[in-house]
């Protein structure tokens, strides 16, 4: 999701995760980036066992396959250009204590999302709103 004020008055003033906030007051957009685009939390499956589910600290997500994501319509279309390959899917994320990678295999993926959506009770992943701009 983006990062936004909205987002962080969720929280209370003293629980805000503080990279986010130090990120949002010391400005958060840079000419390669007007958004940016924080893992707010992880849906557990076999796919992605050891990023831990729930809430997994709000990283900032850097880049996807070695591309640097400017907004969360961009970070879609990365994700979904990525899933046509062969491989796996590597997103960046930033935390405080450094950069770290997600992997995803792409073999099973689909199946993966199936079994989030049944066991999540989701009609579907994504909000819908992103649509790739090809």
């Amino acid at each position: 999701q983006p990062l936004s004020n909205e987002y962080l008055q969720g929280w209370a003033a003293n629980e805000r995760p503080a990279h986010l906030q130090e990120l949002f007051i010391c400005g958060h957009t840079t000419p390669d980036r007007n958004e940016a685009v924080i893992l707010a939390q992880v849906l557990g499956d076999v796919i992605n066992a050891g990023y831990d589910s729930g809430w997994v600290g709000a990283p900032v997500v850097s880049h996807v396959n070695g591309t640097p994501v400017r907004n969360l319509a961009h970070f879609v279309e990365l994700v979904d250009a990525g899933r046509q390959g062969a491989g796996c899917l590597e997103i960046g994320v930033l935390l405080a204590g450094g950069p770290f990678r997600i992997v995803l295999p792409l073999q099973g993926l689909e199946e993966a999302d199936q079994r989030i959506c049944t066991i999540y009770g989701l009609p579907r992943l994504g909000s819908g709103s992103y649509q790739p701009s090809h």
